[in-house]
C-alpha cells in the first residue's frame, strides 16, 4: 500500500496521487484515519468546555469509524464511542444525542445509544448483556429501540440534563469501571434520575473506550 503524507488535510489528500491509487475502501479509510487525526483533540476540547451546562454537541463529535450494526443505518451514527472521551463524556455525548433523537435523521440517537452500548452487535461470550436491566442479546437494532422505548422511555423525551456524580468502582488494574449518575429534565419540567454502569474496553482494532454496560432509572 502506497504511504500518504501524515499532515495533510482531507482536500489535499484527495488530490494526492497516491491516494488515487487506493482502492475506494483504503480510500475512505484514510479519509477518516485522516479527520480524526486532525479534529480529535479539537473536539474533545470542545466538549469539556462545555461541561458546566451539561451539553456535549452531537454534530460536533465524528465516529472515528462506521461500525457495521445488524440493521441500523449504514453510515453509523454522527458520534461514538471514542478513546478520547473520559467516562463523563460518554455519557454526555449520549443523552445529548437523545435529547434531539431524530435529527439529523431519525433515531439517530438511539443509534448513538446504540454505539456505545457493551456488547451490542456480537453473541460472543458466556453471557448475555443485562444493558436492560436482564440479560438479553442486543443484535438487532430494531429490537435494542423497542426495549429503550419500554423500558427508559423517559430519557427519549429529556430537554436537559445533569451529571451529578461519579463512582470509579475499578481503578487498580483490570477493565477500569464507573458509574456515572445523572439527572434528566423532561417535557412538563419533571425530573428523573439514571444511573450508568461504563467499561472501559477495547473493541474491534479501536483502543479502548468507555462503553455503556447498563442504563437504570433510580428510585427516588
Amino acid at each position: 500500500m502506497p504511504t500518504l503524507p501524515s499532515a495533510v488535510g482531507l482536500g489535499m489528500l484527495e488530490m494526492s496521487a497516491d491516494c488515487r491509487r487506493l482502492s475506494p475502501a483504503h480510500y475512505m479509510s484514510f479519509c477518516l484515519h485522516i479527520r480524526q487525526n486532525l479534529n480529535c483533540r479539537l473536539l474533545v476540547n470542545r466538549i469539556r468546555c462545555r461541561r458546566p451546562q451539561g451539553k456535549v454537541s452531537a454534530s460536533s463529535f465524528r465516529s472515528p469509524e462506521s461500525i457495521e450494526r445488524n440493521d441500523a443505518a449504514d453510515s453509523g451514527p454522527v458520534v461514538g464511542p471514542h478513546p478520547e472521551l473520559t467516562v463523563e463524556d460518554a455519557v454526555r455525548v449520549q443523552l445529548d444525542a437523545l435529547s434531539r433523537n431524530d435529527k439529523p435523521r431519525r433515531d439517530h440517537g438511539l443509534e448513538v445509544m446504540y454505539h456505545f452500548a457493551n456488547a451490542e452487535g456480537t453473541l460472543e461470550g458466556a453471557s448475555l448483556s443485562c444493558y436492560f436491566g436482564f440479560p438479553s442479546d442486543l443484535y438487532h437494532f430494531g429490537h435494542f429501540c423497542s426495549k429503550f422505548r419500554s423500558r427508559l422511555k423517559n430519557l427519549l423525551c429529556i430537554t436537559s440534563f445533569q451529571i451529578m456524580e461519579k463512582i470509579v468502582t475499578n481503578s487498580d488494574g483490570g477493565i477500569p469501571t464507573a458509574k456515572v449518575r445523572v439527572q434528566v429534565t423532561m417535557a412538563g419540567n419533571e425530573s428523573s434520575y439514571f444511573t450508568f454502569v461504563m467499561s472501559k474496553i477495547k473493541r474491534g482494532l479501536q483502543s479502548p473506550c468507555w462503553l455503556t454496560d447498563a442504563i437504570s432509572e433510580d428510585e427516588i
